[in-house]
């Protein structure tokens, strides 16, 4: 069993559970109690149904109802990924771990929470390539995106796929040194 760095926040990536089979599937978020975002979906992993997720957004924690077979096997997780820090805090709020007074473990549900995150940057990302696609480089600032404006609608499925292809071409050729290309329509989303 390798050590675990108490000083060190460990990405989901980082953890000793694989977490690429997880899915939430029937994800529907809504507005809950003081405008805080609530969801309810189905969590599934590998292709498995193995609960039912909420957060009523009302207060409290979210529930997990888990089947029969999977609550032994949640349980052992959770011991598991209580050493691995997410996040630190003090006094002064969340803060760099060399300020930390202790640390907010990985924890089942931090996981949901992380897989709501990619799903809601999914749609962000859906949306906001309807009319260009969306690139980076290593000089493009973290959380921004350099673009190039889409001529053909998505909508026009045949078109969209030449000219998809036309800039895929365009932006590796302008832009050797790219680093991830999005918003495609009729084929993968591109990273090194």
């Amino acid at each position: 069993m390798t050590q675990v760095d108490k000083t060190k926040q460990y990405a989901i990536e980082e953890l000793p559970i694989d977490t690429s089979g997880w899915k939430l599937k029937k994800l529907r978020q809504f507005v809950g109690h003081d405008t805080n975002m609530g969801f309810a979906a189905e969590l599934h992993i590998n292709g498995e149904c193995v609960a039912d997720v909420e957060d009523d957004s009302m207060g409290g924690g979210m529930h997990i109802s888990a089947s029969n077979q999977f609550r032994p096997k949640l349980k052992e997780m959770n011991v598991t990924l209580k050493e691995y820090p997410e996040m630190f805090w003090s006094e002064k709020g969340w803060v760099d771990p060399s300020d930390a007074q202790a640390f907010m473990p990985w924890s089942v549900e931090s996981i949901i929470e992380e897989l709501i995150q990619k799903e809601d940057e999914k749609k962000y990302i859906k949306k906001q390539t309807t009319k260009c696609i969306l690139f980076t480089t290593p000089d493009t600032p973290s959380g921004s995106y350099r673009t190039y404006k889409r001529k053909v609608k998505v909508s026009d499925k045949a078109n969209c796929a030449i000219e998809e292809t036309r800039l895929f071409e365009h932006i590796m050729e302008k832009h050797p040194e790219v680093t991830q290309i999005l918003g495609f329509r009729t084929r993968e989303d591109w990273s090194k």
